[in-house]
């Protein structure tokens, strides 16, 4: 439900934010893979962008409109 994927996003994105600086990498690195085997590597270059703009976001508990808001911000 929406509730449901609210909370859970809500919750999970201050552990994703400490550790996302380990997955910025691995992802630009996924993306290099797929571009020389001939593929866009897109996915997985844009996550490792996101990933970018989450590891700054700031402490504490924010709202998913704040999240949101933040990370666009930054675009």
């Amino acid at each position: 439900s929406d509730e449901y994927f609210y909370g859970v996003a809500t919750k999970e994105i201050s552990n994703v934010k400490h550790k996302a600086y380990r997955w910025i990498g691995e992802m630009y690195e996924i993306s290099s893979t797929f571009k020389e085997a001939g593929l866009t590597g897109g996915f997985h270059g844009e996550a490792g962008n996101i990933y970018e703009l989450i590891k700054d976001l700031p402490e504490g508990k924010l709202s998913i409109d704040e999240i949101i808001g933040k990370i666009t911000d930054k675009m």
